[in-house]
């Protein structure tokens, strides 16, 4: 892999550089959606709100699947330029600030906002996978000589280089879809709350696929040899569809109408 830049005397971390480009294209969607409702200031508030929540809930969520890393040493925990980042915690405490706003602020519609990030969620993602994949974390299992992906990544796994799938560009391909989807939808879909619903299922469903390929997740036999992420994305899924079919029953005009200039 190759996660550093140099340029001049400059070394840059391509890893925290996708990151950061991820964050900024995901949250540039997100106001471009919101500020023609709200306001251009609303809007980046809101933005520079959920950019803080989705970088500690991710960091959190990675202590969190990864304990044994940080128990000697809990002052790590709010260290979020060090160790990596779990994305299904970038989601969840993005929620929890989201619910507790929007029950302060008269001005933040709670579905409305929700679907903004929704919306850019998934395009941040597929760029900040590539980081990943430069950076050689959140490798992929081990893959047949025959196959076609062979030679696209390797890992050292008990003192030897192995060809794993490129799994970190899986997923960011798979988000980069999610993303154009969603983009459709929200063009036509009048109704809060469906994108948001529709992110979280499409998602769950790719990562519950891709943990298949991914080696750095051990498996659980509790869990029928499946990982604790795919357990969360099947919770996931469900409570999705469901929220997605109570939406329809009794639906809410969206209170944002779209990108603008």
């Amino acid at each position: 892999m190759h996660p550093y830049l140099t340029v001049g005397t400059t070394v840059i971390d391509l890893y925290y550089a996708l990151l950061g480009i991820g964050m900024g294209a995901g949250s540039l969607v997100a106001y471009l959606y919101l500020k023609g409702s709200i306001g251009r200031k609303r809007a980046a508030l809101l933005v520079a709100i959920m950019i803080v929540s989705a970088l500690f809930g991710a960091h959190l969520a990675h202590c969190v699947f990864h304990w044994e890393r940080y128990r000697v040493e809990p002052r790590r925990l709010l260290e979020i330029w060090h160790g990596g980042h779990s994305f299904l915690g970038a989601p969840a405490l993005c929620a929890v600030v989201l619910v507790v706003l929007s029950a302060c602020v008269p001005w933040i519609d709670l579905f409305a906002v929700a679907d903004a990030f929704s919306l850019g969620a998934p395009l941040g993602l597929s760029i900040a996978r590539v980081g990943c994949y430069l950076r050689g974390c959140c490798w992929g299992t081990p893959v047949a000589r025959d196959s076609v992906f062979y030679g696209c990544s390797f890992k050292l796994i008990e003192h030897r280089l192995i060809a794993v799938h490129p799994v970190q560009l899986y997923s960011s391909f798979a988000n980069l879809l999610i993303f154009l989807t969603l983009l459709a939808i929200a063009r036509r879909e009048r109704s809060s709350g469906t994108v948001t619903g529709v992110f979280f299922v499409l998602y769950a469903s790719a990562r519950f696929i891709l943990e298949f390929f991914r080696g750095d997740t051990p498996r659980m036999a509790s869990l029928y040899n499946l990982s604790v992420h795919q357990a969360i994305c099947i919770v996931m899924f469900v409570g999705s569809s469901c929220f997605l079919l109570l939406r329809r029953r009794s639906p809410h005009p969206r209170t944002f109408s779209g990108p603008s200039s």
